[in-house]
């Protein structure tokens, strides 16, 4: 290993130490053993900065480290983890008179938490006897720690915890255990109490390396285990169970010893690792059910946690022979038993402990005892046994599995019925069986209304089969029933989650947070509490949530922070949590979720072409490939690529995977990659599982499916209409200006749409031709078929989202008194609930329309604008009968008449009625009448008068 400067390294070290733990105090009351921490966790700026200042450091550029520092501070002058981390980089600069009065100063600042001002304190006298003391200290060790090398960890003692200086002080003996506490070796016990007192004392540069010395000073540990960087993966693994273990979260303390045991199946330590924390995990399971079987006597026993016929020395004679054996494995020896039948017989090379199947057996035996299935554990334990029947650890194993299990039958034949039906439950949940579980839960609950533990039984089997509203009201009532309950409370807030009704679920992770639980739970409450905000668009609680959870090791912290400051636009910010989750990602899952919030932190930032082509290159590459297609589908139109969500789709469909509400989105994926016929297909499916009860939508939803079916698949259409007034009569759709006087026009109109280029996404493109021809004039004009005009051309919506059209016509004679001109229009028009509103009886309505055109040859420009509000009344069985009362106003101007500007505004009536509709479309005909008196508000008396209208639209 390459040598660094001793103050440069300690520096480092003791900075990592404080990113870790920032503020820890020793809660010594009654029986407290864990260390409280109370984070003020950095973020944005002075986050940056902060690891800016470790890399410094580690690199040897303590001054870099200090700039950094002062910066940071002066931001987040309240950080007692920024004191800290300059008074050492002070240190490590060889400025110790600065760093002891940086540590003073920081100790009197009232701005810092108590705990963090005494270790200031502390930090600022040990400043000038440290150099001699780790002088000392260097004289006993023998030779560099190999970091790969981690203290064994045991379960906590009940006690006040051991210190380094406790340990110094009885002459290097380890304090006595409590009674009662299971029989640790003295080793396991004096190096655990080192690395905690390193913790909780914030000694980092004198305790890291004696605890490093005191682990290499053991050659019975360090056989055949070579040296690892501190960037190994197993190192990693075992340090964040360590850390795991040290806050009391066993049950991730073991999963990661796990991890750490597979990537280094030879290191002792490592294993033993694991064994203390499951040990840990056992004890702390047994503790709670015995709380728990306390407060509920008075009713009937819930679940079996762990077996209450085996007492505490049972739980860890299991783990102490576990233990063992995997010790005797990495020794290459299998005990007394097995010398002798390695004495008759010596096989060729020794079987890996991992690769052993009897090995395999007992540690699977192990697993299923830990979980409480006894039944499997017999029967692993069973094979153990038959693998390697010279084992006496496996027949205890055996043993002790098989006493457990007739208690456990023993104890459920003798149970009340609620019990034993809870029992029955319970097992078919660890079966992953939640369908049969069902019948038992409901039982249980009914037989003992009183037990709170079988309510919480009920609420989650319910869940797990999708009962949601069953489920939210078993909830319900139980929490009216026992007050406000933690699980309760949580268990409805995941409930009103899956309901869609967040903000009902952030209320009730919030209380469920304000009440006292186990520390286990926290991290999952918080993240539900931050995923339901983000859902209601609340990104600063969900990241408000997540603070109490400091520097964690969970990914999914991480990733959530990196969701809630993207959200929130502190992208710097997220990118630094993005990379935190990258570095603590164990599973291809958990990289595919980080690189899909860094696609969206991409769209963030405003880049939605280079947050596209980064989602091809990621799902080419194989990042994404934990995701469905389902999954990718909805990634993919999130990020706008239309294609690759179209794709996804089709996928999903061919293998069966959407349903209900997915069918509708798969429908708008395909609309917009212009696959009409598919879009079609999956929006009548959609109504079709409407039809059959299997999804749930308003008759408002209903409808809008049947309007979009209707909209997609039309090819061809007519407008016939009558028309009376002197301007503004209609929305001039076919009709030209009309006389100066008043007139009646009588006009056709026909249009196709085209295959392919008809309708692509609300984009469509019509083929018409029209006639009109004047049949009343006021002022004596011509009237009848010498007035006939003709017309055709095309006509062009171009945007989805906006109702504009663009027309250009060639006008040709037909009758004498008609013209041949070329007419260019545009139009734009807009409202709201103009079309049928199933559900509702009376509804407020409003619409405006307006157009400008020009007649190319005769230098003609006309305009019209009008826009009405009114109230909707639905008549008739059917409800397709719609009376409209309204209020409207209209304005037109004309180049060719000698007041060119009008305006007016009156009362009106809009009879409407609706029919061709089948049970994908909505009704695609109506016939129109429009009637209005209107008043001059300006400019000619053509604005005055009554105007109407009758139109056919097909």
């Amino acid at each position: 290993m390459r040598s660094f400067r001793r103050g440069t390294l300690l520096a480092a070290t003791a900075i990592l130490l404080h990113a870790v733990t920032p503020a820890a105090a020793v809660d010594m009351t009654g029986d407290a053993t864990a260390v409280r921490i109370e984070y003020l966790p950095l973020s944005g700026p002075p986050l940056l900065l902060f690891r800016n200042a470790k890399r410094a450091l580690a690199d040897g550029n303590p001054q870099r480290a200090i700039d950094n520092l002062d910066e940071a501070i002066r931001q987040r002058p309240d950080s007692g983890e920024l004191r800290t981390a300059l008074v050492t980089a002070l240190q490590a600069a060889g400025r110790g008179d600065e760093a002891r009065q940086a540590a003073l100063s920081a100790a009197e600042d009232l701005r810092l938490d108590a705990v963090a001002r005494r270790q200031l304190a502390a930090q600022a006298a040990a400043i000038g006897a440290e150099e001699n003391e780790a002088v000392a200290k260097r004289k006993t060790v023998e030779g560099p720690a190999s970091p790969g090398k981690m203290p064994a960890m045991q379960p906590k003692a009940k006690d006040k915890p051991a210190t380094a200086a406790g340990a110094a002080d009885n002459g290097g003996e380890t304090p006595p255990l409590p009674p009662g506490e299971p029989a640790i070796d003295a080793e396991a016990i004096r190096r655990l109490s080192e690395r905690a007192a390193a913790i909780r004392q914030e000694r980092a540069q004198a305790q890291e390396a004696e605890t490093a010395a005191d682990i290499a000073a053991g050659p019975e540990d360090a056989a055949g285990a070579a040296p690892l960087s501190t960037d190994d993966p197993a190192y990693k693994a075992a340090d964040a169970a360590y850390r795991a273990y040290e806050r009391g979260d066993y049950a991730d303390a073991a999963s990661r010893a796990e991890e750490a045991v597979k990537l280094a199946p030879g290191h002792a330590d490592y294993q033993k690792l694991l064994d203390n924390a499951r040990t840990a995990l056992a004890e702390a399971k047994q503790r709670s059910t015995a709380v728990k079987a306390e407060e509920e006597a008075a009713t009937s026993p819930s679940e079996p946690a762990t077996e209450s016929g085996l007492d505490a020395g049972a739980i860890r004679r299991l783990s102490e022979r576990a233990a063992e054996i995997r010790e005797e494995r990495n020794a290459g020896t299998e005990g007394e038993d097995v010398a002798v039948t390695e004495a008759l017989e010596t096989p060729a090379a020794p079987v890996p402990a991992t690769e052993d199947p009897a090995y395999k057996a007992a540690d699977a035996a192990y697993r299923a005892y830990e979980r409480g299935d006894y039944e499997k554990a017999v029967s692993d334990a069973g094979e153990a046994v038959r693998l390697a029947p010279a084992n006496s650890d496996y027949r205890a194993l055996l043993e002790n599995v098989e006493t457990a299990l007739a208690q456990a039958n023993a104890r459920t034949a003798a149970a009340p019925p609620a019990a034993r039906a809870a029992e029955e439950a319970y097992a078919a949940l660890r079966r992953n069986d939640p369908e049969a579980a069902l019948r038992d839960a409901w039982q249980a609950a009914r037989n003992a209304p009183g037990n709170r533990a079988y309510q919480v039984l009920l609420v989650d089997v319910l869940n797990r089969n999708a009962m949601r509203e069953e489920a939210f009201r078993v909830a319900d009532e139980a929490i009216a029933r026992f007050g406000a309950d933690r699980t309760l409370l949580a268990q409805r807030g995941v409930i009103r989650q899956a309901m869609g009704d967040q903000a009902g679920a952030v209320a009730d992770f919030e209380a469920a947070l304000a009440l006292p639980g186990p520390a286990e739970e926290e991290t999952a409450l918080r993240l539900n509490l931050a995923a339901a905000a983000m859902a209601t668009d609340a990104p600063e609680t969900a990241y408000q949530a997540l603070v109490p959870l400091g520097d964690s090791n969970d990914t999914a912290v991480w990733l959530a922070r990196a969701k809630a400051l993207t959200a929130m636009e502190s992208l710097t910010a997220a990118a630094t949590a993005l990379e935190q989750a990258e570095m603590l990602a164990t599973s291809e899952r958990q990289r595919a979720d980080i690189a899909i919030a860094g696609l969206d932190l991409i769209m963030a930032e405003g880049d939605g072409r280079r947050a596209r082509s980064a989602l091809r290159i990621a799902a080419e590459d194989g990042v994404l490939a934990p995701l469905g297609a389902t999954e990718m589908a909805y990634l993919a139109a999130r990020l706008g690529d239309r294609a690759l969500a179209y794709d996804a789709f089709s996928e999903a469909y061919a293998a069966g995977e959407l349903e209900g509400s997915q069918l509708i989105d798969a429908a708008y994926a395909a609309r917009r990659d212009i696959h009409n016929d598919d879009a079609l297909f999956w929006l009548k499916r959609a109504i079709d599982e409407v039809d059959a009860g299997r999804l749930s939508l308003s008759p408002e939803g209903l409808f809008g499916l049947r309007r979009e079916v209707s909209d997609i698949s039309r090819r061809w259409g007519a407008n016939i209409g009558l028309f009376y007034g002197s301007s503004g009569i209609s929305d001039a759709y076919i009709t030209p200006p009309a006389s100066a006087g008043r007139s009646m026009q009588l006009g056709a109109e026909a249009y196709w749409r085209p295959p392919v280029i008809g309708y692509r996404d609300g984009r469509t493109v019509d083929l018409f031709a029209r006639q009109f021809t004047t049949v009343y004039d006021s002022l004596g004009g011509p009237v009848g078929a010498p007035t006939t005009q003709g017309a055709a051309g095309l006509r062009l919506k171009p945007f989805t989202n906006l109702n504009l059209t663009l027309e250009a016509a060639r006008y040709f004679k037909i009758g004498r008194y008609s013209r041949d001109d070329y007419l260019l229009r545009a139009a734009i028009s807009d409202g709201f609930n103009t079309d049928l509103m199933p559900g509702s009886s009376a509804w407020w309505t409003g619409q405006y329309f307006g157009e400008a055109g020009r007649y190319v040859e005769s230098d003609e420009d006309f305009a019209l604008v009008n826009a009405s509000l009114g109230r909707s009344f639905s008549l008739g069985d059917d409800g397709n009968f719609i009376v409209t009362p309204f209020i409207g106003i209209s304005a037109d101007y004309n180049n060719t008449y000698a007041t060119e500007f009008a305006l007016g505004a009156g009362p009106g009536i809009n009879l409407r009625y609706w029919f061709r509709e089948t049970k994908y479309e909505a009704p695609m005909s109506h016939l129109d009448f429009n009637g209005q008196y209107r008043a001059r508000l300006g400019g000619d008396d053509r604005a005055r008068g009554w105007f109407a209208s009758l139109n056919l639209m097909i």
